[in-house]
């Protein structure tokens, strides 16, 4: 989508200001911005190819819910306040491709929706989550299962038993890929998860 070609962003945001706000410096930026929406609605414009989401537009719906719904026409980056590791995961599992603070400042936000116009992925402050392709190809096929299974949101133990082995075996094959890939705690590998399934389903296909 970044090929020359123009990225089409539609914002949905809760409050008008912001949005028309956003809209303008978008705009000013070289985005092609071709809707603000300011009321509840869970369906995006396929003409869109980035949605800036509020997740507080889901009113009456889970959060989860409506993610989903918008994720089904477009690519989401979802505008937040500070969120833990855990509520990214979850948003991940639902269908976004990222979530950025919405009062990041405009050039690491016009970066955000770059990366996701390009298929990438954005988390926390704004910067693109690391796509280690390479780290991802050091995976045995067994490993690139267990690292999308755990991207899914399974415990250990579930997994365990979607793949028929073993708790104990699950967590030395998570070991493994902490090791491979250089990750320290479990937040490092779920985020590390949500960044390379695309390269992980790729790597074991």
């Amino acid at each position: 989508m970044s090929g020359g070609k123009l990225i089409k962003v539609e914002i949905v945001n809760s409050v008008p200001i912001y949005a028309r706000g956003l809209s303008s410096v978008l705009a000013a930026e070289g985005l092609v911005v071709t809707a603000v929406k300011t009321a509840h609605d869970s369906h995006g414009s396929p003409r869109a190819d980035v949605l800036l989401v509020d997740p507080a537009m889901a009113k009456d719906m889970a959060v989860e819910e409506f993610v989903t719904a918008v994720s089904r026409s477009a690519s989401v980056l979802l505008l937040v306040d500070d969120v833990d590791s855990e509520t990214l995961a979850t948003y991940a599992q639902a269908g976004a491709q990222g979530a950025v603070d919405r009062h990041s400042n405009v050039d690491k936000l016009v970066a955000a929706i770059h990366t996701v116009a390009r298929g990438g992925q954005v988390w926390e402050d704004g910067e693109p989550a690391a796509q280690p392709q390479n780290a991802v190809q050091r995976l045995s096929p067994r490993e690139n299962e267990v690292l999308r299974q755990v991207a899914s949101g399974l415990t250990h133990a579930q997994v365990a038993t979607r793949l028929g082995i073993s708790r104990h075996t699950v967590d030395t094959y998570v070991k493994r890929i902490r090791s491979k890939m250089d990750l320290g705690n479990k937040a490092e590998l779920t985020r590390a998860a949500m960044a390379v399934v695309p390269a992980a389903r790729q790597a074991s296909a």
